[in-house]
């Protein structure tokens, strides 16, 4: 399980002063599974854009440490509880330098959740994890459902899934060719097939390329992409 927070902050020093802090309290409750993404450049936006994202992976901890991680809800937009779409958290096993960390805020209507999640489990995950596998241009894959919205700023769009890709250069020139053969090869479809009937069931709230910082307080933290 995940527990989620889409964050805006109104400068650069209110969001690293709150990272400090959110950071110190998370440790202090044990908490270290968790990876910060800071938004650099928006290629979908539905609203006012988001500059934060704070994904806390709590699969070895009781669902009630829910509620003792602080909710400060003049800077969230969101905070959610989500879980993976099965299979759906995939890595490279090799040591791979990415650049690039896609975030999507993905929005289903409800008659198509069970579809899309179909989609990703036939085509779009067994696909992904051949070219991380296989490929050199992708690092990591996650796809993450909502399954309980604890708190959602009115104003703001909605959605019900993430998804988060660290790739490098070579995988903007690459992906289309790459999971073409994949999808043909596992599910036979072609890559329009796969991709025209995802454009009418789902839309991107965001979509952004950002910075990944994985537990700022930690002596060996990691740091991908350019810093914000």
């Amino acid at each position: 399980m995940y527990l989620i927070d889409t964050l805006i902050f109104n400068s650069k020093s209110e969001k690293k002063k709150y990272q400090r802090i959110f950071s110190k309290k998370l440790n202090d409750i044990n908490i270290e599974t968790y990876t910060f993404y800071t938004s650099n450049l928006f290629f979908n936006s539905r609203g006012d854009k988001w500059n934060l994202l704070c994904v806390i992976d709590l699969s070895k901890y009781n669902r009630d440490i829910i509620n003792t991680i602080p909710l400060t809800k003049d800077v969230t937009i969101r905070r959610e509880y989500m879980e993976l779409t099965p299979n759906a958290h995939v890595k490279s096993l090799k040591s791979l330098k990415c650049n690039l960390n896609i975030v999507e805020h993905v929005d289903v209507a409800d008659k198509y959740l069970e579809e899309f999640q179909s989609i990703m489990i036939q085509n779009n995950i067994p696909a992904m994890t051949e070219i991380i596998h296989k490929r050199s241009w992708c690092n990591e894959f996650i796809a993450l459902e909502t399954r309980n919205i604890i708190y959602h700023k009115s104003k703001f769009p909605k959605w019900n899934q993430i998804h988060l890709i660290s790739l490098n250069l070579k995988g903007v020139l690459l992906f289309k060719k790459d999971f073409s053969t994949v999808l043909k090869t596992h599910s036979n479809i072609s890559f329009e097939q796969n991709f025209s009937r995802l454009k009418k069931i789902r839309v991107f709230t965001y979509k952004a390329n950002a910075s990944k910082t994985k537990n700022i307080l930690s002596n060996t933290h990691s740091m991908d992409g350019n810093s914000q």
